[in-house]
């Protein structure tokens, strides 16, 4: 994902946190980077991590599948925990390669739960 659209998801999705001075658009832009950036999976791992200080979270958890990876097992997505399954968060799918910068992991659970085996 190239780094203006996953910033234009971002600052859509935070941009309450950035208003109140939670996440600055400094931050933000950095999350970006490092998504568009994050090319081989310690990267993705870093990014996350990274989302995970800026927006607050309480960690970066996984949804597990049926469908398995030499890296990531059965973990078909990666988000950062926000507190709420359907709060704007950072997902990343790890089946399909893809990232979901400011959506909710709920929302992606709902489709792809019977793609990728999730219980």
């Amino acid at each position: 994902m190239k780094a203006k659209t996953a910033y234009k998801h971002l600052s859509e999705a935070f941009s309450g946190a950035i208003k109140h001075g939670d996440s600055t658009e400094t931050d933000l832009k950095a999350i970006a980077n490092a998504i568009e950036n994050a090319y081989n999976h310690r990267l993705v791992d870093e990014a996350l991590e990274l989302a995970n200080k800026v927006i607050g979270g309480s960690g970066v958890e996984a949804i597990r599948g049926a469908w398995h990876s030499n890296y990531y097992q059965d973990i078909v997505l990666l988000y950062v925990n926000t507190g709420d399954t359907y709060s704007a968060s950072v997902v990343y799918d790890a089946v399909a390669n893809r990232w979901y910068p400011g959506a909710s992991y709920g929302d992606l659970v709902e489709k792809v739960d019977r793609k990728y085996g999730i219980e």
